[in-house]
């Protein structure tokens, strides 16, 4: 993906690329798998600075075996440098982790909980460098879409019990 400068330090990543994903059509909704990709480019063009709360967003709601096998095991040295409760990924973290990994990572995260990814459209829009990317933009809205529909099953499933 390209970059282009902007003159502003914080936002000299701005991708010129617009998503390389297909989204659902008009009214559908995102699969797991398109969320994947969206998060996986959001954090490839991402500033390393960025990736780093990105990747532990992310990562915080997986155990230490997960933590481990997960995305061909390129988490597991945090695991064991700071012990699966004390999570911490350093910068010099970062350059080992592949948007590939990243993907992986957010599918497995879905399965596990659905709900750490769906946060993070409001993790999103609270990093302003972040935020100003056209994935970014897609993303918080079909995390948003998909966090709304469950709300709504959910709903809908104790109001028929």
């Amino acid at each position: 993906m390209q970059t282009v400068q902007t003159g502003s330090a914080q936002a000299d990543w701005l991708p010129v690329a617009a998503p390389i994903i297909a989204l659902a059509e008009p009214g559908g909704s995102a699969s797991d798998t398109q969320i994947s990709h969206l998060v996986g480019q959001l954090y490839e063009c991402a500033p390393t600075a960025e990736q780093v709360p990105l990747l532990e967003h992310l990562l915080s709601p997986l155990g230490a075996l997960a933590r481990v096998t997960v995305a061909h095991g390129v988490f597991a040295e945090s695991v064991f440098r700071s012990g699966w409760r004390d999570l911490q990924v350093r910068l010099a973290d970062v350059p080992k982790v592949s948007i590939d990994h990243v993907i992986d990572l957010v599918d497995y995260v879905q399965q596990v909980s659905v709900e750490s990814v769906d946060a993070l459209a409001e993790k999103i829009k609270a990093w302003p460098v972040i935020a100003s990317s056209v994935t970014s933009a897609l993303l918080v809205t079909e995390l948003m879409q998909r966090a709304k529909l469950h709300r709504l099953v959910r709903d809908r499933d104790d109001w028929e019990s």
